[in-house]
């Protein structure tokens, strides 16, 4: 392939490369262990498309996002340097460390220098894992095509993965459907690991459902089609939330409802033209269909596995409680400089208690929000503030623009109402720790950030109608 063809077709290439890696990483990217199989294939694929990403970079894009370019340059520079060996007397100087100095004397290995993190193997891998989310990052920024694409393919995404859920069910526990050894069996985790994870990446579907709803068409049959499949689709996402299992899935995806009412505009036709009796028969046939599709979903709820945990766990709550409470200890007391990203589960068998032993072990907070500063110390609490008065400032200006409800304002609330349940999902659990959720969460920052944008001259979202 010439060169002068790919300088000719960058913004092509881009876009589909961004898709591309997008389906990639929600295939193959759904669980959050580091020692799954699936990375494996994940990481070197991710670094090609970096390196392809870091080529066609231009600084003009950095500029234009470079509020969260800082962040994600940021949290990428706290990681490494928790790898950066310091001086015995440094790291012994930490009042946490000094639980370790015996150790180091009984070993002979008092006067060598080691890295802030504790599990320094783990935390490079974290820095590794960065690869997919930069990659996104980097190619969403210089992407200047139609990105509807990227929403048609989120949602492409969303029903594979909804359709995978309700096969898992109705098939056995821990059969082929189930992608990961480790996996919540029994449940519909869909491209997932984790039902929480799966349930919150379906009420992110509904602010996409929104948007793709308003967008304008060709003709008013044409929207009339694609909305009712559109709706038929977001009301099927109910049921799919409560076959997860997931008691926080119901409020995240009535947040997602909500937020679908907010973010959508009546979409406008370039041509009004009438219905004839064979597109309403169609249309008469798909709402039978969805009827039927919706019947299969009643008669799994049925089986009342799913409705049952909803219902239950006092016990799962109490060994939550005690989690946060021995999580939180222990950030305060290695504060500032944390414990090291991807250290977690290690660190927290030191002062595991009693009561919380068994033949399970805790490999995350269930709070990412306290595991983050448990990880990475004064630097991780001050991006995450940093982050939140980012968020509230962009809704303050989508609030406040005078084209509100214009293209790039949608695109923007879609992305505000995507980070606002996933991090309201990061209270209870750790969906970020997810490639697939990490890389969703990156396409709606990058989304509220070209919707910040001063200038609307060149709009981000448009969708060509032919």
């Amino acid at each position: 392939m010439r060169l002068s063809y790919l300088l000719k077709n960058e913004n092509s290439i881009i876009l589909y490369s961004l898709a591309v890696l997008v389906t990639i990483v929600f295939l193959t990217g759904g669980a959050s262990r580091y020692d799954a199989l699936s990375n494996a294939f994940l990481t070197p694929v991710s670094f090609i498309f970096l390196a392809i990403a870091a080529f066609l970079l231009k600084a003009s894009d950095v500029q234009k996002h470079r509020v969260i370019a800082i962040f994600a340059f940021m949290t990428a520079g706290l990681v490494a340097i928790q790898l950066v060996p310091v001086p015995p007397g440094l790291w012994f100087a930490l009042s946490a460390h000094r639980a370790f100095e015996s150790v180091a004397q009984l070993t002979g290995t008092l006067d060598h220098w080691r890295p802030i993190s504790l599990v320094p193997e783990l935390t490079r891998l974290s820095l590794v894992s960065l690869a997919a989310p930069f990659a996104v990052l980097l190619l969403s920024i210089r992407c200047r095509e139609d990105t509807a694409v990227l929403a048609w393919v989120l949602l492409g995404l969303g029903a594979i993965s909804a359709l995978l859920g309700i096969a898992q069910i109705v098939g056995p526990k821990g059969g082929p459907l189930y992608f990961y050894a480790i996996t919540n069996e029994g449940s519909a985790v869909g491209l997932f690991a984790n039902r929480n994870h799966h349930a919150a990446f379906l009420a992110c579907l509904y602010p996409i459902i929104a948007l793709l709803a308003s967008e304008p068409q060709k003709d008013t049959q044409r929207i009339l089609f694609r909305n009712w499949g559109l709706i038929g689709f977001g009301a099927l996402i109910v049921p799919l939330v409560l076959v997860t299992g997931s008691r926080g899935g119901i409020a995240w995806a009535t947040i997602g409802i909500a937020s679908a009412f907010w973010i959508y505009k009546r979409p406008v036709a370039r041509r009004v033209r009438g219905q004839d009796a064979k597109r309403k028969r169609f249309l008469v046939a798909g709402v039978i269909l969805y009827a039927a599709v919706m019947t299969l979903v009643a008669t799994v709820l049925a089986r009342g596995e799913s409705l049952e945990r909803l219902i239950d766990g006092p016990a799962s709550r109490e060994a939550r409680f005690a989690i946060w409470r021995v999580a939180f200890e222990q950030a305060v007391a290695y504060f500032p400089f944390g414990t090291g990203y991807g250290a977690f589960a290690e660190v927290f068998q030191i002062a595991e208690p009693d009561g919380l032993l068994g033949p399970y072990y805790y490999n995350h907070a269930h709070n990412d929000w306290l595991e983050i500063v448990h990880s990475g110390g004064i630097g991780a609490l001050v991006l995450m503030i940093g982050l939140l008065l980012w968020w509230c400032s962009s809704l303050q200006k989508c609030l406040k623009s005078k084209q509100e409800q214009g293209r790039t304002v949608r695109i923007g609330k879609t992305g505000l109402a995507m980070i606002l349940i996933l991090g309201l999902a990061s209270l209870f659990d750790y969906p970020l720790r997810t490639p697939s959720l990490l890389c969703l969460f990156v396409l709606a920052a990058v989304w509220v950030s070209s919707a910040n944008q001063k200038s609307h001259k060149n709009n981000v979202f448009h969708t060509k109608s032919h």
